[in-house]
């Protein structure tokens, strides 16, 4: 049985920034590159952004009806709990 890491949201910041992702840019990562970042495919298919500023905030985003963008924010807090609780944001 494979053990779980348990993530808190000073590692989501760690790992957005060794990897050049908090500079709140929209970014399409794969299942596999989630799982390799965060241990779980929290955002699935969805845009997902980091914000470092403050206490951090993690954008979850797609496209919908073609033109319409729609997301939800987290804090680095919430999206931790999301991964360590192995659920999948949504986007709104």
């Amino acid at each position: 049985m494979k053990q779980q890491t348990i993530i808190s949201k000073y590692d989501v910041a760690a790992i957005a920034a060794i990897n050049g992702l908090d500079d709140n840019e929209n970014y399409k990562l794969t299942a596999k590159q989630q799982r390799e970042l965060f241990g779980f495919a929290v955002a699935g298919r969805k845009d997902i952004s980091f914000d470092p500023s403050n206490q951090g905030t993690v954008r979850i985003g797609r496209t919908v009806t073609g033109k319409d963008y729609c997301w939800k924010e987290y804090s680095y807090e919430a999206f931790a709990q999301a991964v360590n609780e192995q659920r999948t944001l949504e986007a709104w």
